[in-house]
């Protein structure tokens, strides 16, 4: 590490780690962007802007504005009348820049009144984990302008984390926060989860997502008006339906000791006796019958069935398709 990057990382390092607390973000993370965005504040935007991650202005940017193409800052994008001039949004320090850049990614909904755009990173203190969210929703590529495959980008990003030992910031994160955060975190999931449904042509190809909604049928309605679209479910590229599978769906004719009336959610304890569990929801015939306890993976149901794991608990925090044990019918 050179002179210049270690004056330039303890520049920083106490607005990251006092915004990140704030708004639960990995800080690890939040550094990284900030010197491969500003080159160690070499760049244009970072000497002229104070503007360390190149935010340019939107609809809720009031603030001063740096035109990249003449170098001048206007008091508001009013004052500029530069033609087809890309702004950027300018600050008083760097300071200011990290505090709007972690609240940005912090409280950025999907759409208006929507559920908040990167919900997934909020509360994850695992960089690499936080790396492959980000890169998933497409939010990487778009910030880098990168068309490059998903694991290179990502071996890139988490390179420079591991090269000036930034994982070491994300180890004090207040602990009380920490143990706080993670109770509030389960809880909420397993009372209160929010799926998130993503319309894609494939969950490997971001870019081609045109609908992410916490409405299932709002984003059908999406894949069903677009030839080869299918619905993911939430973060992990869990496949929930494709409405262009022609294969048909065929209901078991018997099903010893049938489940009525329950709707599934996270979490939930349903004991099963000589119960039939399938592979998927559209399978024929059960793959395999059991008895003992089983918990539902999650609160979705396709075809009248639910997913049930063995895990309970905590495991919900983080919902791995791993740990799904297979599909039950519900109704």
């Amino acid at each position: 590490m050179t002179n210049t990057e270690s004056i330039y990382l303890q520049m920083i390092k106490p607005t990251i780690m006092s915004s990140c607390n704030k708004y639960r973000i990995c800080p690890s993370v939040i550094a990284m962007i900030s010197i491969l965005k500003s080159s160690f504040t070499t760049t244009r935007e970072a000497a002229f802007a104070r503007n360390l991650f190149n935010l340019v202005i939107d609809n809720s940017w009031f603030g001063k504005c740096y035109s990249k193409t003449s170098g001048k800052i206007y008091n508001s994008r009013s004052e500029c009348k530069e033609v087809g001039a890309i702004l950027y949004r300018a600050y008083n320090n760097y300071n200011q820049s990290i505090e709007d850049y972690v609240e940005y990614i912090a409280t950025k909904k999907r759409f208006k009144d929507g559920p908040i755009k990167y919900q997934a990173i909020i509360n994850d203190f695992n960089y690499k984990s936080c790396i492959d969210k980000l890169v998933r929703a497409g939010f990487i590529q778009d910030q880098f302008k990168l068309n490059d495959n998903p694991i290179f980008i990502q071996d890139k990003l988490i390179n420079t984390i591991e090269k000036y030992e930034l994982y070491t910031w994300d180890n004090e994160i207040e602990p009380e926060k920490i143990i706080e955060i993670q109770k509030e975190k389960e809880e909420n999931i397993i009372m209160n989860p929010i799926n998130i449904y993503r319309v894609r042509l494939d969950w490997e190809k971001p870019d081609t997502q045109i609908c992410a909604s916490i409405n299932y049928e709002d984003a059908l309605k999406e894949a069903m008006h677009h030839q080869g679209y299918k619905v993911y479910i939430n973060d992990d590229g869990e496949l929930f339906f494709d409405p262009w599978d022609n294969s048909e769906i065929v209901e078991p004719s018997v099903d010893p000791i049938a489940v009525p009336d329950i709707i599934p959610k996270a979490g939930l304890e349903i004991y099963l006796e000589k119960r039939a569990v399938y592979k998927d929801a559209k399978a024929a015939k059960p793959d395999k019958y059991v008895t003992g306890t089983f918990y539902f993976y999650d609160n979705t149901a396709f075809n009248k069935r639910a997913k049930i794991t063995k895990v309970k608990g905590i495991k919900y925090m983080k919902p791995d398709p791993a740990m799904i044990y297979g599909y039950i019918n519900i109704g």
